[in-house]
């Protein structure tokens, strides 16, 4: 199966792959600017033997276009994808998720619990408070007008917007021939990102149900870590060890040596991390499933 599904929230849900329900399914959640093209190595990798849902957040892709949007929209976003895939499929789901997308992830393993076999992470944001950036409000007036106009610049495809833009996507690997392959995605998406998510950086986020997320999850998990430096300081020593207390054998990190679009700079990588935990999460899907009264 090969088709789309618009959400009523504004998102997209792209489906492809077997529509059989004897395996774990896959959820792709793209990060901030991404989309479904954030995942396209997975996609091809799973898409012949599993079914895979990839969500595109509202102005994204081929997502309905908005005026703007925050976290707490992207959050309704992907709470709709994977009722929608609960509500009209039979699957378990493996939430894979990068960046902004694993805060999403982690959010929804714990809010939805059934039927969630796994969480998959790669290099994500993670949060337990939505506060914004402790300045005086005589640095933050300036700030917020300079974010705003990249913002409009973004979705309009200014020089501004570009200019801004491209140090990040540049940090966001290591690989030049695979980020120079991948720019021309990045700019042909319109827009790229919207005033609220930009200002939510400085302001703080409302509306998103952020929560120690660490002392709730309970399924398996891998957390792929990028760093751009073998020395480089690890983000999340101390989540990793609330999760090993948690979890034990469930729980896996890997500091992987890699920009921030891990699955596209180190495809080959996260696809074979990927394919040993999906197929981890089979074994425990077909156990559940022959155990009596399950």
């Amino acid at each position: 199966m090969t088709s789309l599904v618009r959400l009523p929230s504004g998102g997209a849900l792209h489906l492809e792959g077997p529509a059989q329900a004897d395996r774990p399914a896959l959820l792709f959640l793209h990060g901030v600017g991404g989309a479904a093209w954030s995942w396209a190595p997975q996609r091809t990798a799973f898409s012949s033997t599993h079914a895979c849902f990839t969500w595109e957040a509202r102005g994204h892709g081929q997502a309905a276009a908005c005026d703007d949007a925050g976290l707490a929209d992207y959050h309704l976003d992907a709470s709709e994808a994977l009722g929608w895939i609960l509500a009209n499929t039979a699957h378990d789901v493996v939430l894979v998720g990068h960046s902004m997308g694993g805060l999403l992830a982690v959010a929804l393993a714990c809010e939805v619990r059934a039927r969630i076999a796994g969480v998959f992470l790669v290099d994500p944001v993670y949060a337990e408070r939505g506060d914004g950036v402790p300045l005086p409000s005589v640095l933050l007036a300036p700030l917020r007008v300079f974010f705003r106009a990249v913002a409009r610049s973004f979705q309009r495809g200014g020089w501004l917007g570009r200019a801004v833009a491209w140090p990040f996507f540049k940090w966001a690997f290591l690989d030049a021939r695979v980020r120079d392959a991948t720019w021309p995605l990045q700019l042909a998406q319109r827009p790229i990102e919207y005033p609220r998510t930009v200002l939510e950086a400085l302001d703080g986020v409302r509306g998103f149900p952020f929560r120690p997320f660490a002392d709730e999850l309970d399924v398996p998990m891998v957390l792929l870590e990028a760093v751009q430096r073998p020395k480089q300081r690890r983000r999340f020593e101390s989540v990793v060890t609330r999760l090993r207390s948690r979890l034990g054998e469930r729980f896996r990190h890997e500091v992987v040596l890699s920009g921030h679009y891990v699955q596209l700079d180190r495809a080959e990588l996260t696809t074979s991390h990927l394919e040993a935990f999906v197929a981890s999460a089979l074994v425990l899907f077909l156990l559940v499933a022959g155990t009596p009264g399950a």
